[in-house]
């Protein structure tokens, strides 16, 4: 039996938030409807201007020379969906590439930002996603976290809207309006809303990045994460997001996540790259803040949008905790791979 999302509340900052990480309830819509990030330690993100710099200078830096092999070669379960059909846990979480995951929570399923082929019009899958929308069987809903095309792509959610007519799309404000024209279930949430999905409860949560999908849109969709929290276990996925305080105010907020999905791609150039995406010394961090017990990797193999190689996050990670401990279990991820919580 389909279940259907509902709104459910918008939770306030609670008694006892650090200072430092009370500005990710601060309002975040400027007067002519543009999203921002509120918290005094935003950085200025990188402008068009910016962009061309990047594209039009070159790979520089320590990537300029990409290796010729990898040491993680991106590789995909097979029968991917048959492995997760036959895990029986109550709270199953599967990565298929990049941003994308499939979750069940008491047999609620949802999907974050699925992207099944390109990254919009350019940019092809490095590895092909474990499992085609025909093999989902039913989707209760469909969560997006902004509107980039490596985590919002039309073609996709037109696909899944065409064959689950019942689907619910939920999107950050403003967002809304890039759905597709057979999505005509949806919801649209601002910072801290919560929706309910059968027994899970799922927060909107803040993350330190931007939108734009044309030339005039610059800001005028909302940006976040999810958080997802069965009776018993809970999942976090921050989004798109560089460091920053908001990370805290999730923790004191929800609690600590059972499972984090950990950023490792996108990083580089870091002049153009901190403001939005974390690098792996940034995305401990997060994790350090975040208190879950396990973390596995996302953000990597999948596309090629920035100056390192797919795999150079999980490189630089692996000498990161050789050097200082890990705050948690590091669970080795390839595109398919199913989570119990």
């Amino acid at each position: 039996m389909p279940h259907t999302p509902e709104p459910s509340a918008t939770l306030s900052a609670p008694s006892g938030l650090p200072e430092r990480a009370a500005g990710a309830f601060l309002p975040h819509e400027a007067p002519d409807g543009r999203y921002f990030n509120p918290w005094p330690e935003a950085p200025p993100l990188a402008g068009p201007a910016d962009l061309l710099r990047w594209q039009l200078g070159g790979r520089r830096g320590p990537y300029a020379v990409r290796k010729a092999t990898s040491r993680y070669t991106p590789s995909v379960v097979p029968d991917a969906m048959a492995a997760f059909e036959a895990n029986r846990a109550a709270f199953k979480v599967m990565w298929l590439g990049h941003a994308s995951y499939l979750i069940e929570v008491e047999g609620a399923r949802v999907l974050i930002d699925p992207v099944f082929g390109r990254a919009g019009p350019f940019v092809t899958r490095r590895a092909p996603c474990p499992i085609t929308p025909r093999e989902l069987g039913h989707v209760d809903a469909v969560l997006l976290t902004h509107g980039h095309y490596d985590h919002c792509d039309v073609r996709s959610l037109a696909t899944l809207a065409r064959r689950l007519p019942d689907l619910t799309f939920v999107t950050p404000v403003g967002l809304e309006d890039v759905l597709p024209r057979r999505a005509t279930r949806w919801l649209s949430v601002d910072w801290w809303h919560q929706i309910t999905l059968g027994e899970a409860t799922i927060t909107f949560t803040p993350s330190q990045h931007w939108h734009r999908r044309g030339l005039r849109d610059t800001n005028a969709a909302l940006w976040g994460g999810w958080y997802v929290q069965g009776p018993g276990a809970s999942f976090y996925h921050p989004g798109d997001s560089g460091f920053f305080s908001g990370f805290e105010a999730v923790r004191v907020t929800l609690g600590a996540p059972d499972l984090l999905a950990l950023p490792l791609g996108a990083f580089a150039p870091r002049w153009f790259m901190s403001p939005q995406h974390m690098d792996p010394a940034a995305a401990l961090d997060m994790w350090e803040v975040m208190g879950a017990p396990r973390a596995t990797p996302m953000h990597w193999g999948t596309f090629d949008l920035s100056d390192e190689p797919l795999d150079q996050g999980l490189i630089e990670l692996d000498e990161l905790l050789s050097e200082r401990e890990a705050p948690g279990e590091l669970l080795p991820t390839h595109h398919g791979s199913t989570f119990s919580l």
